[in-house]
């Protein structure tokens, strides 16, 4: 077996985000988790708990992995990382650069047997040696292209490397700062805001452009955005654009400039993918890294060259690394055992057993009933159709930030009352951050006739005039919406099935089972307790249904 982990720290002494660990062996994945998810701290840098996490599920020592892959940020490419102490002993290889991690995982799931791979971030790792905390100030990735063919990666050019260059997820995370949102981690209410503004009322060239034809006008600091931000308003003539106070009120002005950042982001990318397809000749794509998160543009992506050619990683961001290093680890043991594991539903959690579940529901003190599970789906379409909120756990969680319905709150789209007990109550968030939708396999083999549609929530689509209706509050105000294929082979899709029957209606509203600031439920016990300090009607534990 082999284990891949991102650093926590690097040599610069930089701390990380996002971190966790991934374990497969030659023919499949066998274990994946975050950090957060055992910490309970969100973007938790470490891997002791989640490594321990693994050793307590498989009952091995660490002594007996073949070995371990390990990347970082910020640091040289091939150079020697901070490694965990808990692996000391274990042969150790060290992954080629934080990008080559991003493209390897992303290629190595997708369908193709040879692609381009654009991994797209807020910067990986130095490409000089370079061993300063100012590592912006260093040739550096932000942007790359590679070729992968049979399981072997090349890369083709690179984007924003040069010392102080800003790349599209820089970007993005400045003007996101500029918004009032103090992370990067909060762009994604950049791009939901993005919606209801109008781009060419702050300027008529992508901000890409702008930047490109004068670069040294705009110096990347990245303990600076909003300065950055006010550069380029004054390049572009609208200073007058003041930036948003967090909590202030949301004005026009801060909707335009949300907008012509997606479309700036979009425009620019669109042109780089066809212009790449074309010069290489090579007409299918891989995306990943921090950028490839944005769904709107993926949808967008998958539009220009056709769904059948775009492979979308649903582990695109940082804690992804380690699925790309645990790769790296097997192939520089085994070159010739590069078999492929395209398993693209990632429930790779940790195994709870029924002795954990009935511990934790006796412990609670909640009340609990055991069901059939075709019962249990149809107690819970009628609950969702009479406006009740309802809280899923089943099964081992998923990998990556994306609720898929294993961690899940569902609630019935048309009623606007109970989505908004969701939006205020439960997670806490602005009005106008939509919520997504699960659908079923019929609906969503519709869809596909006319737009991008996955099962693990990577395309938003503009919905088809003729379909919209179905889709309640979850059609954002751009008519788009983060799809959710659900298959029939599961609690999600069992519930959807039943919903169907009883309502006639195909989509349902699932958003991951957390509250606000916190990561998504991983225990039976987290989960109880989430549902217990949340305004969740009901809880579904495997077969059983929880009420306070």
């Amino acid at each position: 077996m082999w284990l891949g982990v991102a650093s926590s720290i690097a040599t610069t002494g930089l701390s990380h985000r996002d971190n966790g660990i991934c374990v497969i062996d030659d023919r499949a994945m066998r274990f994946a988790i975050s950090e957060e998810r055992v910490s309970r701290k969100k973007h938790d840098c470490n891997a002791d708990l989640s490594l321990a996490s693994w050793i307590k599920e498989a009952s091995r020592d660490p002594k007996t992995l073949a070995s371990y892959g390990v990347s970082s940020c910020s640091d040289e490419p091939w150079s020697e990382k901070r490694v965990p102490a808990n692996l000391a002993g274990v042969p150790v290889h060290f992954a080629p650069s934080h990008h080559y991690s991003h493209a390897l995982s992303a290629f190595h799931f997708s369908p193709f047997e040879s692609a381009l791979v654009l991994v797209m971030d807020a910067g990986g790792n130095t490409i000089a040696d370079h061993t300063r905390m100012d590592w912006w100030t260093s040739h550096r990735e932000q942007t790359s292209l590679w070729l992968a063919r049979a399981g072997n990666l090349a890369l083709l050019e690179r984007l924003h490397f040069q010392p102080l260059a800003i790349g599209f997820g820089e970007w993005y995370r400045a003007i996101t700062y500029f918004l009032g949102w103090q992370s990067h981690t909060l762009s994604g209410n950049t791009m939901a805001l993005s919606a209801f503004g109008d781009p060419s009322r702050i300027y008529s060239e992508s901000l890409f452009d702008v930047c490109a034809a004068s670069p040294k006008q705009f110096p990347n600091d990245p303990r600076n955005p909003c300065g950055l931000v006010d550069n380029l308003l004054m390049a572009v003539g609208r200073k007058d654009i003041s930036r948003r106070l967090p909590g202030a009120e949301i004005e026009s002005q801060h909707e335009d400039l949300a907008a012509y950042c997606q479309w700036s982001l979009e425009e620019t990318v669109l042109r780089y993918v066809g212009d790449a397809t074309r010069r290489y000749t090579v007409d299918r794509l891989c995306l990943s890294g921090g950028v490839a998160q944005n769904c709107v543009l993926n949808a967008k992506v998958a539009t220009a060259l056709g769904p059948q050619n775009v492979y979308i990683s649903p582990i695109a961001g940082d804690v992804g690394q380690c699925v790309g290093n645990a790769l790296h680890a097997r192939a520089c043991d085994d070159p010739g055992g590069m078999e492929r594991i395209q398993d693209i539903m990632p429930f790779w959690g940790i195994t709870y057993s029924g002795n954990d579940i009935r511990e934790a529901i006796r412990v609670s003190e909640v009340n609990a009933r055991l069901f059939d599970l075709a019962d249990l789906a149809r107690k819970a379409a009628t609950n969702l159709a009479d406006g009740r909120i309802i809280a899923l756990f089943e099964g081992r969680s998923e990998f990556g930030p994306r609720a898929l319905g294993h961690r899940s709150v569902l609630c019935d789209p048309h009623n606007v009352d109970t989505v908004s007990r969701v939006k205020r109550k439960v997670k806490c968030r602005d009005d106008f951050m939509p919520l997504a939708p699960a659908i079923s396999m019929g609906l969503a083999d519709e869809l596909r006739m006319s737009v991008p549609v996955s099962e693990t929530m990577v395309y938003a689509p503009r919905l088809p005039d003729a379909i919209i209706g179905e889709f309640g509050v979850t059609a954002h105000i751009d008519r788009t919406a983060r799809l959710q294929a659900v298959g029939p082979h599961s609690q999600l899709g069992a519930i959807l099935a039943a919903f169907e029957t009883l309502t006639g209606r195909r989509v349902l509203v699932n958003t991951s089972f957390n509250p606000r600031g916190a990561p998504i439920v991983e225990s039976p016990a987290d989960a109880i307790q989430t549902f217990r300090n949340l305004d969740i009607d009901a809880l579904i534990m495997d077969a059983y249904w929880i009420t306070r």
